[in-house]
């Protein structure tokens, strides 16, 4: 897949973290509004054919194969990012990965690996983006949450306390932040993704709402509209349904 040049005015988007469900909608809604995405998460094929598809439809994407809980790789894909397209205007902190399992259970490797995969790869990107952001005045950090992220969850001691620490970095960079131009925003995912591997375990179980990807999409979207003298730090995004809160 041969490199391309974003346009002058084009912002640039950094998705880190994508799978198949919100992460790829993200790419694609990204893409429809005229940014050049880029595409970070360590499946070189799942990457290549998202990546595809896009071109497929005259979008930009640039997928970088990336361990996003190692620095030095991290280091070397923005490098990249900024030498074939310019600086980043917007990065979405996606990783959300994590080990499952009571905490009788949890290994010091799986608690480690899943604060990595959360906090630790979240730091990194914002990192890379957060000097260029300063130098042009502006841009927009965004990042994924969850439940887990206000409230401990039973038998998910690792993520719970990796996504309340995503949490406290986004509130921290945005106290730091704002001021300076920069939008960071944190979006509390209160449900269940409708995505097709979701589907198939939950074929046997009582329905409950699920959350529509694309109409998520659209909020995170949304978040990089807002005029600075009304930002929103913090929003949580349910599906429609009776009773369905935190």
């Amino acid at each position: 897949m041969a490199p391309y040049l974003s346009t002058p005015k084009q912002e640039i988007a950094v998705i880190a973290g994508v799978g198949s469900g919100l992460g790829a909608a993200l790419a694609r809604k990204f893409s429809r509004e005229g940014c050049a995405v880029v595409l970070l998460a360590r499946s070189r094929n799942f990457l290549s054919v998202l990546a595809e598809e896009l071109h497929r439809s005259g979008l930009k994407a640039l997928p970088i194969p990336t361990d996003l809980t190692d620095a030095d790789a991290v280091a070397k894909a923005f490098a990249r990012v900024r030498g074939e397209l310019g600086p980043v205007s917007i990065l979405i902190n996606h990783v959300g990965s994590g080990v499952w399992g009571g905490f009788n259970e949890l290994t010091v490797e799986g608690f480690r690996s899943t604060w990595e995969r959360c906090a630790l790869a979240a730091f990194l990107c914002s990192k890379q983006v957060v000097p260029d952001m300063l130098t042009h005045g502006g841009g927009s950090i965004l990042f994924t949450g969850a439940t887990s992220s206000i409230r401990g969850r039973n038998g998910a001691p690792a993520f719970s306390s990796a996504k309340f620490a995503v949490r406290g970095l986004a509130d921290s960079l945005a106290r730091e932040l704002w001021p300076k131009g920069i939008h960071v925003a944190h979006i509390l995912v209160d449900g269940v993704i409708d995505i097709e591997a979701v589907r198939a375990q939950m074929s046997d179980a009582p329905s409950e709402p699920m959350l529509n990807p694309e109409e998520m999409a659209e909020t995170y979207w949304a978040l990089t509209r807002q005029k600075p003298g009304a930002w929103t730090f913090e929003l949580e995004l349910r599906p429609k349904g009776e009773d369905f809160f935190l």
